[in-house]
């Protein structure tokens, strides 16, 4: 029983302090005290007890108020901790389930990675009851071409409560053993089993991919992504195609090589989701500067670069939710977005960055106007 289920067992609110909680115990203790149910049929009178039973291991948690989800960190309970997906045929699929559960104080954040490994992702995630926890996880292994042999990977899980600082993070050890598509020779009279020479049992060490290897994909992507958006920038004339392209690019080699980077460590989370929020809010804005120029320019000139763009806005927006809705932590929080935005383009205003600073320049001589205005009808 944690503090929460406490809580609602005895029927006060999580902020209660030790005088509600106290009275609210006395209350109900009185009323399924055995005195009170002793001329009661038994079946009421056995029910009775067992609820007594409960408010009063209700009470010994909540009396504590050192035991408040303010002060204890989350705790996980997973299970099972190690799964093994055995003789899986080239191209076949298993799944298999994990239990999620917490035990300990409240939390804010819940985050499983969704793609562990090439071969395993979650498949589902669904809550067993009304609540956020306990849930079940549906993982799926595939045997593919790339996986020869006993194969491992680990699949973190994490609760994060933000308003103490506190988290727990636990590891699932997930191994898969695709079947022998080419099995040793059934020989074994003077000897160990004669093994076949045109088979490989696991990735010779030049397969591996080294720590390197992503980090070269992310330039190639980011390289790419420039290219093409200097390409399109060219044919089409509008300035912003090239860094929309890159920045998407750049957004796809994080979340495809480096996703457990911004998990693992918090400040480069804070950094990429802010990044994502941005990317978020700038897509909307140029989703509705490219149909506004659409409907200006169809008109009286050709309108279909920014036709182009719109389509391609649109592909990178539906990969973004796509980004954000794997896990609940990445989801935009769009006012402390939008004001972290509008800064900066203050910001860069400021700093003499067209068209915006024509905008500030015009802002600033409304506003002195407007002020001049109000000192002569003042008369002061």
């Amino acid at each position: 029983m944690n503090f929460e289920e406490a809580c609602r067992i005895l029927g006060v609110p999580t902020t209660a302090d030790a005088g509600e909680i106290q009275a609210q115990y006395i209350y109900k203790a009185q009323l399924l005290h055995p005195d009170k149910t002793m001329n009661l049929p038994e079946k009421v009178r056995s029910k009775a007890e067992e609820e007594l039973k409960r408010i009063n291991e209700a009470y010994n948690i909540l009396k504590n108020l050192e035991t408040s989800p303010v002060d204890v960190p989350p705790r996980l309970v997973v299970s099972p901790l190690f799964i093994c997906f055995k003789d899986i045929a080239p191209g076949e699929k298993q799944t298999a389930l994990i239990t999620v559960d917490n035990t300990g104080g409240s939390f804010t954040r819940f985050w499983a990675d969704d793609a562990p490994a090439p071969w395993l992702k979650v498949l589902e995630v669904k809550s067993t009851t009304t609540d956020p926890l306990p849930l079940e996880i549906t993982l799926e292994a595939t045997a593919i071409s790339t996986v020869e042999g006993k194969t491992r990977c680990k699949l973190p899980i994490l609760l994060e409560n933000a308003g103490n600082s506190t988290r727990d993070q636990v590891e699932v050890t997930i191994e898969i053993q695709p079947a022998h598509k080419n099995p040793a020779f059934p020989l074994k009279i003077f000897g160990p089993v004669l093994k076949n020479p045109f088979r490989k049992d696991a990735a010779s060490p030049a397969d591996r991919e080294k720590p390197w290897m992503p980090w070269l994909k992310t330039a190639l992507s980011v390289l790419a992504g420039f290219l093409a958006g200097l390409v399109i920038s060219n044919i089409s004339e509008i300035g912003y195609s090239l860094p929309l392209i890159t920045g998407a690019s750049a957004i796809f080699a994080i979340d495809k090589w480096h996703r457990r980077l911004t998990t693992r460590f918090g400040l480069l989370g804070a950094l990429y989701k802010l990044v994502l929020n941005l990317a978020v809010l700038a897509l909307v804005g140029l989703i509705i500067l490219a149909g506004v120029q659409i409907i200006r320019l169809s008109l009286d000139t050709d309108y279909s670069a920014y036709v182009f763009i719109l389509i391609v806005e649109l592909v990178i927006f539906v990969y973004l939710a796509r980004v954000l809705s794997t896990n609940s932590w990445r989801r935009p929080k769009l006012v402390p977005t939008f004001f972290l935005a509008l800064f900066i383009a203050i910001g860069l205003a400021f700093a003499g960055v067209e068209p915006l600073a024509a905008y500030k320049d015009s802002v600033m001589e409304f506003f002195t106007s407007l002020f001049q205005k109000t000192v002569d009808w003042l008369g002061l």
